[in-house]
C-alpha cells in the first residue's frame, strides 16, 4: 500500500540506495508483497520515489530510482534526494550485487559511502542481494571488511533465486533499523556533493577536470616527498614540520578557489544561463570538487597527527573583547589583540609564517622557508612619550606596565589602524601572562578521523547562488 498521510506510525522508515539493477524494487517486491516492481532493463524501471508500507504496518520502505541511471539523472537524482527529506530515517541501506570477487562488491559500496560522508554511520547500512551466486567469500569476510573499512555493521543478506523468506528479510531490515530515526536534510550543496548530475562528459570537460584535480595530487605527491626528505635529514624539528604542515595545508585549502576559476574561464561557464545549463554546469563542476574535496579530506586527516600537541594546549581571552587566541611566539609581553603572524603575497605563491609555495611552471612547486614566525609592525615596538585615554603612545617599555594598569580604554593610533583590517581582534593592548585561560575545547582533541570533514568546502563558486537557489526550490517542491 502507497503511503497515505493516516498511515504515520512510529514504524522505521528505511530507504534503499544503489545502482540500476542491484534488486532494490525486488526487495520491496519481497517485504511488502506489491507486484510489478521489478524490472530485468539496463535502465531504471523506477523513476519516482514512493513509499510502500509492509502489511503489518511494521516498516515504511521507499523504492527509489538508481542513481546512475543513463537517461533522466538529474530528475531520478532529485527523486532520490526527496526521500531523504521525506521524514525522519531509521536506516539508508546501500544495495549491491554480491560480485565474485569481494573487492569489487566492496568498491561498490566506497563509491556510496564517499558520497554520503554527511549520513551518520550508525545511519548507513548495507544489503547484499544475489547472495545464491558463486563466489569466493563468505558472509563474515563482508562483515569484517564493512566494519573495517567503513565503520558499518549493519548488514542485511539475501539470494534472488529460490524460495526467499519474506517475514526473515523484512525481519533482518527492521532488526538493523535505529530507534531514533535521524532527521537527514538534503540541501542544494549535500546535493551536488552526493549525486552525480552527469553520464559522461565531453572530452573536453573530462580533460579539464582532468589536468587540474591531477595539480591537487601532484602537490599532494610533492610534499609527501620534502617531507620525507626533511625527516630523514634531520634538518627540521617537530614544531616547525607542524607548522609547514598547515601552512601546506592552507596552501592547498586556497587552491580549491582557484581550481573554480580556472575550471569555469576554460570552459567558458558563467552560470548566467537558463537553469537547466546552469544545473547541468554545476553538475560538471561539483564533479571536479568532489575528487579534490577527497585529497584535501586526507591531508586533514593526516593534520590530525600534529593538531592535538602543536600551539593549542594554551587558550587564553582577550578582556577587552573575548576574542579566543593561541600564542604562536614565544613572548608573555605586551601586543595587540588580533596581531596575526602571516602574510601574503599573490606574486610568488603564498608565503606564510615561516614557508612559501612557490607554483612552478611544469605544474610543480617548490617550498622554501622565508623565516621565522614574526609579527606585523607592531605599535608597542616604539619609542614614543605619552599616555592617554583616548589613545595612547609609548614610553619606555619599563614604565608600560603601571600605566597600562591604570587605563580602563585603549584605542590604537591611527597610523597603525591597518593591523585591524581583516582579521578578527580588538586591536588593543593585551598582555599574554595576564589573559585568562580558557579550557581548550573537545573539537581541539579530535583523535578519530571520522570527525574530520570537508563541509567548508562548496561544491560552486560564490556567482552560482542561482544554482543553489534553484536545487533548494526543486527540493521543496519533491518533498511535498
Amino acid at each position: 500500500s502507497i503511503f497515505k498521510a493516516k498511515d504515520v506510525v512510529d514504524a522505521p522508515f528505511v530507504i534503499l540506495v544503489g545502482k540500476v539493477g542491484t534488486g532494490k524494487s525486488t526487495i520491496v517486491e519481497k517485504v511488502t508483497g506489491v507486484k510489478g516492481r521489478k524490472s530485468k532493463s539496463s535502465e531504471s524501471f523506477t523513476t519516482e520515489s514512493e513509499y510502500f508500507w509492509a502489511k503489518d504496518k511494521s516498516l515504511l520502505i521507499a523504492d527509489r530510482p538508481g542513481t546512475n541511471s543513463r537517461k533522466g539523472r538529474l530528475e531520478h537524482n532529485l527523486e532520490v534526494a526527496s526521500a531523504f527529506n521525506f521524514r525522519p530515517v531509521s536506516k539508508v541501506f546501500v544495495v549491491v550485487k554480491a560480485d565474485i570477487r569481494l573487492d569489487q562488491t566492496i568498491d561498490d559500496v566506497n563509491s556510496f559511502c564517499e558520497a554520503f560522508q554527511t549520513i551518520p554511520d550508525e545511519t548507513l547500512g548495507v544489503l547484499v542481494t544475489h547472495m545464491d551466486v558463486d563466489k569466493e567469500w563468505t558472509q563474515n569476510d563482508m562483515m569484517e571488511a564493512l566494519e573495517r573499512d567503513f565503520r558499518i555493521t549493519s548488514v542485511v543478506f539475501f539470494g534472488n533465486k529460490g524460495k526467499v523468506k519474506k517475514i526473515g528479510l523484512k525481519r533482518d531490515i527492521i532488526a538493523n533499523c535505529q530507534k531514533e530515526p535521524t532527521i537527514i536534510n538534503i540541501t542544494s550543496e549535500v546535493f551536488l556533493r552526493c549525486f552525480k548530475l552527469t553520464s559522461g562528459s565531453e572530452r573536453n570537460i573530462l580533460r579539464v577536470t582532468s589536468r587540474l584535480v591531477s595539480k591537487f595530487i601532484q602537490y599532494k605527491e610533492c610534499f609527501e616527498k620534502e617531507k620525507e626528505r626533511l625527516e630523514a635529514d634531520r634538518s627540521i624539528s617537530v614544531d616547525e614540520m607542524a607548522d609547514l604542515f598547515f601552512e601546506y595545508k592552507a596552501f592547498m585549502e586556497a587552491e580549491v578557489d582557484k581550481a573554480k576559476d580556472k575550471f569555469c574561464k576554460e570552459l567558458e561557464i558563467d552560470f548566467c544561463q537558463d537553469d537547466a545549463t546552469n544545473i547541468k554546469h554545476a553538475g560538471y563542476m561539483a564533479n571536479m570538487v568532489n575528487q579534490i574535496r577527497a585529497i584535501i579530506q586526507d591531508i586533514r586527516v593526516k593534520a590530525l597527527t600534529y593538531q592535538n600537541d602543536h600551539n593549542s594546549s594554551d587558550l587564553r581571552k582577550c578582556r577587552h573583547c573575548g576574542c579566543v587566541w593561541v600564542r604562536a611566539q614565544d613572548c608573555d609581553d605586551w601586543t595587540t589583540c588580533g596581531n596575526l603572524p602571516c602574510s601574503y603575497s599573490d606574486k610568488n605563491g603564498y608565503e606564510m609564517a615561516i614557508y612559501s609555495f612557490k607554483l612552478l611552471e611544469d605544474g610543480d612547486f617548490n617550498i622554501e622557508k622565508t623565516g621565522s614566525k614574526t609579527f606585523k609592525k607592531d605599535p608597542l615596538h616604539g619609542k614614543l612619550s605619552e599616555v592617554s585615554t583616548g589613545s595612547y603612545t609609548l614610553p619606555e617599555a619599563q614604565n608600560l606596565d603601571e600605566k597600562v594598569r591604570n587605563m580602563r580604554f585603549m584605542k590604537i593610533p591611527k597610523e597603525y589602524e591597518y593591523l585591524q583590517e581583516g582579521q578578527k581582534g580588538c586591536g588593543r593592548l593585551i598582555k599574554w601572562k595576564d589573559m585568562k585561560v580558557v579550557p581548550i575545547p573537545k573539537e581541539f582533541r579530535l583523535k578519530d578521523e571520522q570527525h574530520v570533514t570537508t563541509d567548508d568546502i562548496l561544491s560552486l563558486p560564490e556567482e552560482a547562488q542561482s544554482v543553489y537557489d534553484a536545487l533548494n526550490r526543486t527540493l521543496k517542491l519533491k518533498k511535498k
